[in-house]
């Protein structure tokens, strides 16, 4: 039986049956050392019903080799023992027993180890020491769960890299192996605790190992390991891991050098090719150019790009670039949870947490935003970084974009920005344990609103330079962090240019470094500047806030901090960005020299292309730049736009600008002959400018840069209002030289949008407007002083001024200069003669005139020029003594010359384009005329006493152009007929014009090649052949060859139109603002809208002061536009200290003017429309007498005077010995001013007419009657008296007057003799009636006094809360921008639900019933009948008013119709034909109304029955 049993399972059935025994009990089966060599399906079979819920099997020390597959059937079991059999291979069922935990198979014959064990996901532990295994299988470390691994004893040479797959992996043993290195990637397993490789040929240790801070074993004895290996291994296991930490950190300086790429040395700085990581899919490893962009230095060598507009497709991007300066190439972090796309956000980076900020921006739609996302970068691995959108509280910054922001401390500093329809300059703080947002209140001198400045903060002070407001800044201020008091800095020294979008850095807390940015027209900026910041300055921001620092909190600075320029050894490049690391400035750009590279602005080259190249240096390794005399001269403003124009414009502009036609250059080489022409004959004469190239550098002839165009605006109409506003809209710039013509000469449309520009630029937009109006308009160019062209008028009279007394002078106004003439005056018959004739004797007359003075001579003067030749050469040599009075009469200058005649202008005149001023032409203070042109022509002046050249005035110039003595036109304008003209040949354009050869090969084409047009000669006149002398056309000598002359033709304007817009049309003046120093005066302009329109609405402010010095204020006028309160003109006089106000219409009060001498006189002026009690003047004498002045009262009082008893000061109140509560002390007690004493009030009334009052005031009316001919009425307050004094009456010399005392003492004077002398009783009554009637006067006394004083808290709240009103455009535009700008900022607005009202209130997802649906149908059907009711009886209450109005008035009328003068029956007429106009309305309005509401009452009940939550409901119940 035990034989059988034995055969059966392979083992004595005791035996098995005490081990199942205690398997039952255990879950646990131990069938180990038992030389089982095989198991047997019926021994799996027993196991399984005897003990179903097995946990462990033990099958050790066995002749094993291989697994039934009915062992599968354990599915319970997780411990699998199986060491020391005769296994060759891992038995392949064990895939079906998933819930295996440990496996066991040391002291087998495994070889290798199947995919097998990668099946069992449960899998923790697993021992195959003692095997002839030579490697590992990889798939192994897949199972997430695996924690243990024991190779020991085996034949393996190396561990696979996918050990890093492992990431629960606690112990290793590799002992006795053929180990001849360890991955680094054990360094990366952070939960290991034991390893175990003694007996292995191992050489080193991984120094990664030493950042395992869990690891409390590590065995590497019995190894061939060089020293220092070798030794320190020995050490305890802390020692031994901190070196490896030491070793770690050696490896990575050593691996940074190794592959840290070579750099150019290039001056001090090194330039570095960014690597391109050819693996990486296309376009995946490269940094493509992009704006808006964020560029963070994050610890010494990691730098992250993150966001902006990529330049390629114009589309933001929420990419996040990783570079590290050791190894220079890109890498495009993929990290869940990034922020949106976006651009123009602020970002920075808290080493003390190792994080990455970002803040705000705008998004793809277009949405401001002020979200905050933190980047988690404390893991050494990258792939651990994680992005997180912390829950922010406390005061939120409101959305918005091109803030800055920079850690502070443990906070995040934000400041300024752009949001919100407006710029800002607010600052928020962050605290990133707390993330709460905070905003501290600040003082000092705050920054104005700004985007995009540089700034930086230290440990205590927050720095801002520069940065976008309505223009661009270049101030700096800094932030007392401890205070928060704001100071504005002021330097010395070379200070950057305004700029924005630059970056700074503090080093060793006071040396500031400015760098890069974008300058006013938007191009880089690569210069360099450092400021040393003195303590001073430091210490007087903190000292801002102490009391007596003065005003606004600002100290004083005794001692200035001085920029200076460091040498940046840069070029100009359009790709450049920048950022700062410690003292090292690190720059990303495309290409090494880009201005070689492809043209900014295409975006199809450009935008391809990415950040290729890395330059950095240490800044305090940089020289200061050497500065010659040049260098300390302003800027050529003028040539740093043409510049930008021609670096990064070109591709926008038009192709007129940038090319020239086949006309053009006929044009410009029939000018050029002409020039050289004109210097061979006149060599002593400047050349003539004729063409200059534009701002794309290219030649035009100046006539063709003239545009006439009239723009869409009423003030450029007419010719004074277009000529002061074009002079100051544009911004005057001096000539870089005054003795030579500017280089080039823009476009009057690029002029228009620079808004500034030389003399000669801002004649030709000039002439350009006035011309497109209408007006006969030149530009002149010659000689002017030295004031003019500098435009100093410090010591010229302000117009404004010049006006005044001119007027005041003149006395009453006359009428306006340009008087229109009458168009009914019989003009005089013309004066028939022939042009050619009057240009032949002109000439002959000439020649005539030059023979008897001497001829011509070499230099192609006469001998009248030659006095002027002979006074130049000692000028010349005085040159070097006295540069200033050589430079007399040598600056040359443009201005305008409108000729008379057309459009009313009378006579001609010149104006000014730097100021606006006309001046006659014997009366300007220019000095000579070289030429003048317009878009039709070129003249040059051959008047010898007025081309100028010897400081004089210019006087006597005749402006007859059609006198070719006087003027010589380049462009001939002798038209010859088609027969004259010679025939085209082939030959024509082959050959010179000018040389020898048939009649064929002189001939001059209908059409001429470039160079083959004979210039005619200057002075010739018209029709004169080159090479002959004035006055002899058609003298040629036969040996002479005959030519024809044929003129080129004027080609096209290559100027685009000119375009003002509305907005840049309203700033007026170059940044809404303009300063012009006159004598003893300054007047400032200010723009009226727009962005730089100022706050209070202030449009001019002339400035008058005592002296030249301007110290002290004699008169100060203000203009203002647009104010809610309607304020006009404020006038201040600060010596007398009063102050006049003038308001426009609609003022509150009805104010016209307030005159105020501060506590002395008040002076008030109304409209008196716009007051019901009809006052027109107040007068105070402040605490003494008030005087009223009235107009058109019914009561006919004109006149109301009052005077005061000295107010009788207030006697403080005596101390109480009551104990004082300690919370009232800060309490105010509102005491009321008491009421100044009256002393005397006078009324006076206007005379009533007798045709206007049937009761006058002649003989025989009654007392009564003489009190509505009362002529003044005085009340003696303080003496209980009255007096009243009446109108003269018919044929009087002499006034009835009356006196009452309070006493009852009545005095009356009657000038009729025949007059009844009034009754007693009379007189009482009437004495009563003047006792209310002055009652009724110290009641209005008092009223007016506190219409004062609401009048004075009136305008003080007006001037404490300015609005602004804006018109009707300008609230389009402000509209139309918002929309643009906010347009996903809005919220939709939800559509009321009609039935909300009724609906009973119910639970979400709940339907009414059947009774609740009739019920609300009641509800809004009784709802609506009540309002169409009470709809009805208004309308009717109404209709039933008007109709006894009228029936009452009919009834008044024909009471008293027999009474009532015409006036009174037209008025009544007037008032019937109203009262019936407004019965006829009502009855209309009631009727429709009736005949609406049933209709109403209808579609009600139609849209309920088709509502859904009623509709079916009603059905049913219907």
């Amino acid at each position: 039986m035990a034989g059988k049993g034995a055969q059966n399972f392979g083992l004595p059935d005791d035996v098995l049956a005490e081990r199942l025994a205690d398997a039952r009990k255990s879950n646990k089966l131990n069938l180990s050392y038992l030389n089982v060599s095989e198991i047997t399906p019926a021994l799996v079979a027993k196991i399984q019903q005897t003990c179903a819920t097995l946990q462990e099997l033990d099958l050790r020390s066995n002749g094993l080799a291989n697994l039934p597959d009915e062992i599968a059937e354990l599915k319970t079991l997780k411990v699998l023992k199986l060491n020391f059999n005769k296994f060759e291979t891992i038995p392949p069922v064990l895939a079906k027993l998933p819930r295996v935990q440990i496996l066991e198979m040391s002291g087998n014959l495994l070889s290798e180890i199947d995919d097998v064990v990668a099946t069992l996901r449960n899998l923790r532990e697993v021992d195959f020491s003692g095997n002839r295994l030579k490697a590992i299988n990889a798939k192994l470390f897949g199972v997430e769960t695996l924690t243990a691994i024991n190779f020991e004893n085996n034949e393996i040479s190396q561990i696979p890299h996918e050990v890093v797959q492992a990431k629960n992996l606690q112990r290793i043993d590799m002992s006795t192996n053929r180990l001849d290195k360890l991955p680094v990637e054990l360094g990366k397993l952070s939960k290991l605790v034991r390893i175990d490789v003694t007996s292995n040929n191992l050489v080193a240790v991984p120094p990664v190992l030493g950042n395992l801070k869990n690891l409390r074993h590590l065995d590497c004895r019995h190894n061939d390991l060089r020293e220092p290996f070798r030794s320190k291994c020995e050490l305890e296991i802390g020692k031994f891991l901190e070196f490896l930490r030491e070793e770690e950190e050696r490896d990575r300086l050593e691996e940074i050098e190794r592959l840290k790429p070579i750099g150019t040395q290039t001056g001090n700085w090194i330039e570095y090719k960014v690597k391109v990581l050819h693996d990486a899919e296309e376009g995946t490893n490269k940094c493509l150019l992009r704006d808006d962009l964020t560029l963070t230095p994050c610890g010494p060598s990691i730098v992250l790009v993150f966001g902006g507009t990529r330049r390629v497709d114009r589309v933001k991007s929420g990419e996040l670039w990783y570079i590290n300066t050791d190894r220079m190439n890109w890498e495009l972090m993929q990290i869940p949870g990034a922020p949106s796309p976006r651009d123009a956000h602020s970002a920075c980076y808290d080493p003390k947490t190792k994080s990455f900020i970002v803040f705000g921006g705008r998004s793809g739609e277009r949405k401001r935003l002020n979200d905050l996302y933190i980047l988690d970068m404390s893991s050494a691995e990258r792939t651990e970084w994680t992005w997180s959108k912390p829950n922010m509280e406390g005061i939120i910054p409101t959305p918005r974009e091109h803030a800055h922001m920079s850690m502070c401390g443990d906070q995040v500093l934000v400041f300024g920005g752009s949001g919100s329809g407006q710029r800002l300059n607010d600052l928020y703080l962050f605290d990133l344990e707390t993330m709460t947002w905070t905003s501290p209140p600040v003082s000092g001198s705050v920054p104005g609103p700004r985007q995009q400045p540089a700034a930086q903060a230290t440990a205590t002070h927050f720095f801002v330079h520069g940065g976008k407001s309505n223009f661009i800044l270049n101030d700096l201020f800094v932030l007392d962090l401890k205070t928060f008091v704001w100071q504005e800095l002021a330097t010395t020294g070379r200070a950057p240019p305004p700029r924005y979008n630059h970056t700074m850095n503090i080093l060793n807390d006071k040396d500031l470094y400015v760098f890069g940015g974008n300058d006013e027209l938007g191009g880089n900026v690569f210069s360099l500047h450092m400021l040393d910041v003195l303590e001073s300055d430091l210490s007087s921001s903190a000292d801002a806030s102490k009391p007596g620092t003065g005003a606004m909190g600002v100290v004083k600075q005794t001692q200035q901090s001085e920029w200076t320029e460091m040498e940046s050894e840069l070029v100009y490049s359009e790709t450049r960005r920048s950022c700062f690391r410690e003292n090292t400035l690190v720059l990303f750009q495309h290409g090494s020299k880009f201005q070689n590279a492809t043209r900014a602005g295409d975006d199809a080259s450009i935008g391809a292309l990415f950040y290729d190249t890395c330059k950095t240096v240490h800044v305090d390794e940089l020289a200061e730049k050497v500065l010659d005399e040049e260098s300390f001269k302003p800027p050529n403003a003028k040539m740093l736009r043409v510049k930008h124009t021609m670096r990064t414009q070109l591709a926008q502009m038009p192709k007129s600008s940038t090319s020239v036609t086949k006309k053009e250059q006929i044009m410009l080489d029939y000018a050029d002959d002409y020039r050289r022409t004109f210097i061979e004959l006149y060599p002593t004469r400047r050349p003539l400018l004729l063409f200059p190239p534009n701002e794309c550098g290219v030649e035009k002839f100046i006539c063709t840069t003239i545009r006439p165009t009239q723009l869409p605006f009423q003030e450029l109409y007419n010719f004074k209002e277009s000529v002061e506003y074009i002079s100051n809209f544009m911004s005057y710039e001096i000539l870089e030289d005054p003795r030579q013509y500017p280089t080039h000469i823009p476009s009057p449309y690029s002029v228009l949008q620079w808004q500034k520009g030389d003399a000669f630029d801002i004649a030709i937009v000039m002439v350009s407007l006035l011309a497109g109006v209408g007006y006969d308009a030149y530009v002149c160019v010659g000689y002017a002083p030295k004031a003019v062209t500098v435009n100093d008028q410090s010591k010229t009279e302000c117009p404004i001024l010049e006006a005044e007394r001119l007027a005041k002078a003149a006395g009453p106004k006359q009428e306006e200069t340009f008087e229109k003439p009458s168009k009914y005056l019989i003009t005089e018959a013309a004066v028939l003669e022939s042009a050619f004739e009057r240009a032949q004797l002109a000439q002959t007359e000439a020649a005539q005139t030059v023979e008897s003075a001497g001829g011509i001579d070499e230099e192609g003067f006469g001998d009248a020029f030659g006095e002027e030749k002979d006074m130049m050469d000692p000028m010349m040599e005085e040159y070097s003594l006295d540069e200033e009075r050589f430079l007399d009469g040598q600056r040359v200058h443009a201005w305008v010359l409108v000729l008379g005649g057309k459009r009313e202008v009378p006579e001609n005149v010149f104006v000014e384009p730097s100021t606006g001023r006309c001046y006659g032409t014997d009366e300007s203070p220019y000095e000579g005329i070289e030429a003048i042109f317009s878009s039709e022509n070129y003249w040059v002046n051959m008047q010898k006493n007025c081309i100028g050249g010897q400081g004089k005035p210019l006087r006597g110039i005749s402006f007859e152009l059609t006198d070719p003595v006087k003027w010589e036109t380049v462009i001939d304008e002798v038209k010859f007929s088609e027969s004259d003209r010679p025939k085209t040949s082939a030959a024509s354009t082959a050959g010179d014009a000018g040389g020898e050869g048939s009649a064929d090969d002189e001939a001059v084409a209908a059409t001429p090649a470039a160079g083959d047009l004979p210039p005619m000669t200057p002075g010739s006149g018209p029709g004169t052949a080159p090479g002959s002398k004035p006055g002899t056309a058609g003298q040629m000598t036969s040996e002479e060859p005959v030519e024809t002359l044929y003129m080129p033709d004027l080609p096209a304007r290559w100027v685009t139109k000119l375009v003002l817009p509305r907005e840049a049309f309203d700033v007026r003046c170059p940044r809404g603002a303009k300063v012009t120093n006159y004598k003893k005066c300054q007047h400032e302009i200010f723009a009226m809208f727009g962005e730089c329109a100022q706050w209070n609405g202030l449009v001019s402010r002339l400035t008058v002061y005592t002296s030249n010095a301007r110290t002290m204020v004699e008169e100060l006028r203000e203009e203002f536009h647009r104010r809610k309160d309607k304020l006009r003109e404020r006038i201040t006089f600060p010596e007398k200290n009063m102050i006049v106000e003038r308001f426009d219409p609609g003022s509150s009060n009805g104010l016209m003017e307030l005159v105020t001498v501060h506590g002395v006189q008040r002076t008030a002026t109304f409209y008196q429309s716009a007051r019901l009690d009809g006052l027109v003047k107040r007068e105070e004498n402040i605490g003494q007498k008030m005087i009223e002045t009235f107009e058109g009262r019914d009561d006919q009082l004109i006149y109301r005077s009052v005077s005061y008893f000295p107010r009788q000061q207030l006697a403080p109140e005596p101390e109480s010995d009551k104990p004082v509560n300690p919370n009232r002390l800060n309490r105010k007690k509102k005491v009321e001013e008491p009421l100044q004493p009256i002393r005397k009030m006078t009324e006076k009334f206007s005379q009533v007419l007798p045709d206007e009052y049937s009761g006058g005031a002649g003989g025989g009316t009654s007392a009564l009657d003489k009190k509505e001919q009362l002529a003044r009425r005085t009340f003696y307050v303080s003496l209980g008296q009255i007096k009243l004094q009446f109108h003269y009456g018919m044929s009087r010399i002499t006034a009835s007057t009356r006196h009452y005392t309070k006493d009852g003492v009545t005095n009356i004077v009657n000038v009729d003799p025949l007059e009844e002398a009034p009754r007693d009783s009379e007189l009482y009554e009437e004495f009563q009636a003047l006792v209310e009637s002055e009652r009724k006067c110290m009641n209005d006394v008092r009223d007016s006094e506190k219409q004062i004083q609401d009048m004075i808290q009136t305008r003080s709240k007006e001037e404490q809360n300015i609005v602004l009103l804006s018109p009707y455009y300008d609230i389009v535009r402000c509209k139309t921008e918002l929309s643009e700008e906010d347009e996903a900022e809005g919220e939709e607005k939800q559509e009321s639900d009609y039935l909300s009202p009724f609906l009973p209130p119910m639970i979400a997802g709940q339907s009414i019933t059947s009774g609740q649906a009739f019920e609300v149908r009641d509800k809004a059907l009784r709802a609506l009948q009540d309002r169409l009711i009470e709809r009805a009886n208004i309308i009717q209450a109404r209709h039933d008013e008007q109709t006894a109005l009228l029936a009452k008035r009919q009834a008044n009328f024909q009471r008293d119709r027999d009474t009532m003068n015409r006036h009174e029956e037209e008025e009544y007429e007037r008032e019937c034909d109203e009262a019936m106009f407004r019965i006829q309305i009502l009855e209309q309005r009631l009727k429709r109304h009736e005949e609406q509401a049933l209709q109403r009452f209808y579609d009600l009940d139609a849209k309920l029955r088709q509502d859904p939550r009623l509709a079916f409901l009603l059905v049913q119940g219907g």
